[in-house]
């Protein structure tokens, strides 16, 4: 079973690796944070489309796939 860090683990990670080389403002330390624990809390698929023609589409049909 997945082990899942806690806020605190995270929030620490952040700091001694990212503070060391960057120092990011708090503010977008704690949303980084955030967005990584609720990303690993659901487990479930990304699928990211890049380009600057039939995204929806191609989002559409991949959403129908999945």
């Amino acid at each position: 079973m997945l082990r899942l860090p806690s806020r605190r683990q995270l929030s620490r990670f952040l700091r001694e690796k990212i503070i060391g080389w960057n120092p990011l403002p708090v503010l977008v330390l704690r949303l980084l944070a955030a967005a990584l624990w609720r990303r690993l809390l659901f487990r479930t698929t990304v699928v990211a489309i890049t380009g600057s023609v039939g995204k929806t589409t191609a989002k559409e049909m991949i959403a129908a796939v999945l």
